[in-house]
């Protein structure tokens, strides 16, 4: 009796598993973990992996807390610094804000009392040209005037008012200005003799006349589209 119950065991585990035939062994030099288990080295391990999910997570807690500490303050500077770049030139009581002062009085002064004290050249050579009538030189005092009122608006930027003001206009300004080629080309430290002027000839009439057609006739043509817009849009 108990072998046909084992036999009638067998025929339904045949039924149940398709006739399948059993697995084949691991291979024995497939490598095992402390249980005996076989591993497959392409499959991470859980615990590492779970660890390393833990190390992220605690490193965007953090990020979090930073971004949680900082946006308060990063909303109070964006803030004032709209304040600050309001156009209605009035402060929180709505009183004028007064307007910043220069320094130096005009050009001069700033040449005489900031350029040359700072500015220390070895002069005379055949790349630096200096001379001590600088102020008689027309081309040395428009870029002078024109170093002189960028600096005065620059110096109010704390942060890198200076630096934007080497870099885009002395750094710019000085090879030219005391150039070989410049207006103190031909110029000593102690000689003043300035460069001729560059020869005109007289424009003709019909130059004249011929330009001052073109300038009527496009302030005519912008009359004229004024003229259809409505009395806001002109305004504006």
């Amino acid at each position: 009796m108990g072998g046909g119950l084992l036999r009638g065991r067998l025929s339904m585990d045949d039924e149940t598993t398709g006739n399948q035939p059993a697995p084949e062994a691991a291979d024995a030099s497939e490598a095992t973990d402390a249980s005996g288990a076989v591993t497959d080295p392409a499959v991470p391990n859980l615990q590492d992996v779970a660890a390393q999910l833990r190390a992220v997570h605690s490193a965007v807690g953090g990020l979090e807390d930073f971004v949680d500490w900082a946006h308060p303050i990063l909303e109070e500077a964006q803030r004032r610094a709209k304040a600050d770049s309001d156009g209605d030139g009035k402060d929180k009581k709505g009183k004028e804000k007064p307007k910043p002062k220069p320094v130096f009085p005009h050009a001069v002064a700033w040449v005489e009392n900031w350029f040359i004290p700072t500015f220390q050249r070895k002069t005379g050579t055949g790349t630096v040209r200096w001379c001590r009538l600088w102020w008689a030189h027309a081309e040395a005092m428009v870029r002078f005037e024109a170093l002189w009122r960028s600096w005065e608006v620059l110096r109010l930027d704390v942060g890198t008012g200076m630096g934007v003001w080497f870099r885009d206009h002395f750094d710019s300004q000085l090879p030219t200005l005391l150039g070989p080629d410049g207006p103190f080309a031909q110029c000593t430290p102690d000689k003043h003799e300035p460069v001729p002027p560059l020869l005109s000839a007289p424009v003709p009439a019909a130059v004249i006349d011929a330009l001052t057609a073109v300038e009527n006739k496009d302030q005519e043509d912008d009359d004229k589209g004024s003229g259809d817009k409505p009395a806001a849009a002109r305004v504006a």
